[in-house]
């Protein structure tokens, strides 16, 4: 019997990309990433290939048509993500979408720029003497304590004061 070859059409797929938008620089984002063949109906396990100004970000599986990549952006300005699907799968043929996305900086007010150092100095030094203090009272509460006891005598928040002409 000859060898007879047969040929499977490959489906098509459809991909949808959404990232969360401002995408702000030096903070995590989550590039989304549903995949569905030409039917509507979700693509399960396929492969994903997410670049990033052409530079190989992530290769992963999407499971169930959905796959989120978390990414961080380094720089602001445009970058160019491009997703390729189906690169590995003979079943489906291979699908490609590419979105640019603007990057920018966290704005922050003018006042906040020069009173947030400054705050956050504030809180460190306060940090710092608060430390310094509860260091220096430890050994004269714990005298006290030992005293209070051998001289059977009530502490002072135990006492309770109705009027203040009792103090005299």
């Amino acid at each position: 019997m000859p060898y007879v070859a047969r040929f499977a059409t490959q489906e098509e797929i459809v991909i949808g990309v959404n990232i969360e938008e401002p995408v702000i620089v030096e903070e995590e984002t989550t590039i989304s990433i549903a995949i569905a063949d030409d039917e509507g109906v979700p693509v399960d396990y396929i492969d994903v290939k997410v670049y990033i100004d052409d530079v190989l970000y992530k290769e992963d599986i999407a499971i169930n048509g959905r796959l989120d990549v978390s990414w961080t952006p380094s720089r602001k300005g445009t970058i160019t993500i491009r997703i390729v699907v189906g690169e590995e799968n003979p079943c489906y043929r291979q699908v490609e979408e590419e979105i640019d996305v603007e990057i920018v900086e966290r704005k922050v007010p003018t006042l906040l720029q020069n009173i947030i150092p400054g705050m956050a100095m504030a809180i460190a030094m306060l940090g710092i003497l608060g430390y310094v203090k509860k260091k220096r009272k430890k050994p004269e509460i714990e005298g006290l304590e030992e005293e209070i006891e051998e001289a059977e005598a009530t502490p002072i928040e135990d006492i309770e004061i109705e009027d203040i002409d009792e103090l005299e």
